[in-house]
């Protein structure tokens, strides 16, 4: 088999064509392709000219017709080599003209293969110019062309797949980055390093899908063929993810083991950028602090030069900021908050976790915006549409009455029919777009009312945090200060998760009522279980929805009341239950909640924290009756409307 990626990077032309002289028509096709994407940015067309004269030569000798139709499209394109290289910027936008004039060439001779292959390049070089709407309605034809025709009639298609999946994976739609790669395992390699990133990048498909096993072995994949290869800048990034996998599966010790004996093999050959160097020490000290031990984390963020990072030779941009920052920062501030909040600082914990939460922000508003954006353009150019076919529809039908006036009454009558059943169909389409339009409006207009609404419920649930954080102050001590910022966190993350909830939900008022309230315990007996005891917790809820304004409020008593449960009730006790039920019997709703701990009185005043008050508070906003016991524990039913 040839080898494509050092086909593309020899600029000896003769050794080259010696290699493909007895090479299928596939193999010299991905050559030609290598050889072409290595001259564009070399930009040396007399050496490009030289090497498809003695390509046609071969063609012509063996008389391989596939490998001929390649070299004319080839032949038609090169003018893009021939672009000056003074100004990257004014190339780039050069190239989607030229390759629209190819397009207009293959439209005419009706060849859908090369009409399918113009698409692809001219969606790419879109997406280069940040142009994301023309780039995704491009490959999006192009896509449907390489299925209709069939992925294994294209010789190079691991490289347009490959592109695809890029464009797909910024627009976060990962199931189908996952579906591309797959079919690009199936197809024969294009170049030795899409070989092995075709396996990565579908490992990263399944790690945003939280499909994780999938992803191991997607990655592991990656290193097997990165050692074929003897790639070692691979082989480590490969090593990296598969430790990543391995803390999202929470296998820290695994984590530690591939890091460590990879980190060795990386300082050895030197073969990765400074700003891939930090980020891989900053995986090495995100592990140490899962495995509580700080020193360790400390002395690898002490290794980081932050003068330094990141750096990248040719970064990707995402919405005009270099897309591997983005990453890297990301990682940055999450391992410093986890590190900050493990040794205790919690004042530098907040700071980066404001900042995580900042550059998280920016990303997904300014994401939701383009979504917005892409809606709108789609909008515009479907009515452009309508209006197109509305005018030609009346032009075709003014010229058949020209035709018809002087036709035989027979002809008249026959014509009249045909019209009438063309304007039937006229109607029919019609009625279709405007559907199409109406839903298209209804569903920017839900888009931008959830945005107002989740503005203004952030808004509040935010002056409900400042509440009771003005009544705690007077009570604040060194004693109690991991209490309190630990109750605070589980109210914090209950508001968070309702509207997490609401941001998966199609209604903008409703929350799932039964995740809601499984997840929102779950996370609060996990903040307080420290595994020496066990703990039981016990949900059944038999309410499938309910809205905002009785969810927010709901999920907050029974944080105060999990958080009790788990602090005081079971001092005595190595074994706990804890049971939540919610039902509706006709109009009123109810809320069980009890505990076999060592119980208490609900209605005796608590001169130890808050949350008794805030519970009854919360009960006072539902308009709810409350009934409690501490027989065999503590119980607590409250009714509400």
């Amino acid at each position: 088999m040839v080898g494509h990626s050092a086909l593309a990077q020899d600029a000896d032309v003769k050794q080259i064509i010696q290699q493909i002289e007895h090479a299928n028509s596939g193999e010299r096709i991905r050559s030609v392709c290598s050889y072409y994407d290595s001259n564009v940015h070399s930009r040396n067309p007399e050496a490009f000219d030289n090497f498809l004269t003695e390509c046609y030569r071969i063609a012509e000798r063996d008389n391989d017709g596939d490998f001929r139709a390649y070299l004319d499209f080839y032949k038609k394109i090169r003018t893009v080599i021939r672009i000056p290289d003074d100004d990257p910027r004014v190339r780039e936008t050069k190239m989607p003209k030229l390759m629209e004039e190819a397009l207009a060439y293959y439209q005419a001779m009706g060849d859908e293969h090369f009409i399918t292959l113009c698409n692809a390049y001219i969606g790419h070089y879109h997406f280069i110019l940040k142009d994301y709407e023309k780039s995704l309605e491009k490959l999006l034809i192009a896509d449907d062309g390489f299925r209709k025709i069939g992925y294994n009639k294209f010789p190079d298609i691991g490289k347009h797949l490959h592109n695809m999946a890029l464009v797909f994976f910024f627009f976060r739609d990962y199931d189908k980055v996952a579906e591309l790669m797959e079919i690009s395992a199936q197809t024969p390699p294009y170049n030795n390093n899409l070989h092995i990133q075709r396996y990565n990048t579908l490992g990263a498909a399944y790690t945003d899908l939280k499909q994780y096993e999938k992803a191991e072995n997607a990655f592991i994949k990656t290193k097997e063929t990165a050692m074929v290869y003897r790639d070692t800048f691979w082989i480590a990034l490969a090593a990296q993810n598969v430790a990543n996998i391995y803390l999202e599966k929470g296998k820290y010790p695994e984590a530690l083991q591939v890091y460590e004996s990879n980190l060795k093999f990386i300082e050895q050959y030197k073969n990765i950028t400074r700003r891939e160097y930090s980020q891989y020490l900053l995986g090495l000290a995100k592990t140490s602090v899962f495995l509580n031990d700080l020193p360790k984390a400390k002395q690898y963020l002490d290794r980081i030069n932050y003068a330094t990072v990141p750096n990248d030779k040719e970064p990707m941009f995402l919405f005009g900021t270099t897309y591997q920052d983005i990453n890297y920062w990301v990682e940055f501030y999450d391992v410093q908050h986890r590190y900050q909040h493990a040794s205790k600082e919690y004042k530098k914990a907040y700071l980066y976790s404001d900042s995580l939460y900042a550059i998280k922000y920016k990303v997904d508003s300014t994401f939701n915006g383009l979504e917005v954006q892409v809606a709108q353009n789609r909008i515009e150019a479907r009515d452009k549409q309508y209006q197109n076919d509305k005018n030609e529809v009346t032009i075709k039908n003014k010229n058949r009455q020209v035709i018809l006036i002087g036709s035989l009454l027979g002809v008249i009558i026959i014509a009249s029919v045909l019209l009438y059943l063309q304007n039937r169909k006229i109607n029919s389409r019609n009625k279709i777009i405007n559907q199409q339009l109406a839903e298209l409006s209804r569903t920017l207009e839900q888009k931008q009312m959830l945005l107002s609404e989740l503005q203004h419920r952030v808004k509040n649930n935010l002056q409900h945090v400042i509440s009771i954080l003005d009544i705690q102050k007077e009570s604040v001590d060194f004693n109690n200060i991991d209490e309190l910022i630990r109750g605070n966190q589980n109210r914090i993350h209950s508001m968070a998760l309702l509207h997490t909830k609401l941001n998966v939900a199609e209604s903008v008022n409703e929350v799932d009522l039964n995740r809601y309230v499984t997840e929102l315990s779950e996370l609060v007996k996990d903040s307080y279980d420290h595994h020496k005891k066990k703990i039981s917790l016990t949900i059944k809820c038999e309410i499938e929805k309910m809205s905002i304004e009785k969810a927010l409020p709901l999920g907050l008593i029974i944080v105060e009341l999990v958080s009790n449960s788990m602090k005081h009730a079971f001092k005595k006790h190595n074994i706990g239950i804890i049971d939540i039920v919610l039902t509706k019997d006709e109009n009123i709703n109810k809320l069980h909640y009890s505990d076999n701990g060592i119980g208490f009185d609900f209605h005796k005043p608590s001169e130890k924290g808050l949350g008794q008050e805030i519970i009854k508070g919360l009960i006072d906003q539902l308009n709810g009756i409350v009934e409690s016991g501490s027989n065999n524990g503590f119980e607590l039913n409250v009714y509400f409307k």
